[in-house]
């Protein structure tokens, strides 16, 4: 049964194994894509985006159920990016 206010696309922590977890250093990203599409690539690379590894260290993201969602979110990130040119190459 879900709890009032959780979002049912944030795995439980118990729900997640860290063998599974993807490396985000290992991801890379394709700049000659317009940023949706990046967007798109980073997401399905990274399998769980509330869930992953850097390095040794295991990162949990959650967000208040009532704020934006993370592709929300992600998207604003990725056109701020390009308006101020600071994507990485």
């Amino acid at each position: 049964m879900k709890e009032a206010g959780k979002s049912s696309a944030q795995p439980e922590a118990n729900e997640i194994r860290e063998d599974d977890l993807v490396q985000i250093e290992e991801i890379q990203i394709d700049t000659s894509l317009p940023p949706e599409q990046r967007m798109r690539d980073y997401l399905k690379k990274v399998k769980n985006p509330y869930a992953f590894r850097c390095g040794q260290i295991t990162v949990r993201l959650c967000f208040d159920p009532d704020g934006k969602g993370l592709g929300d979110l992600l998207r604003d990130y990725f056109i701020k990016k390009q308006a101020d040119g600071s994507f990485m190459e």
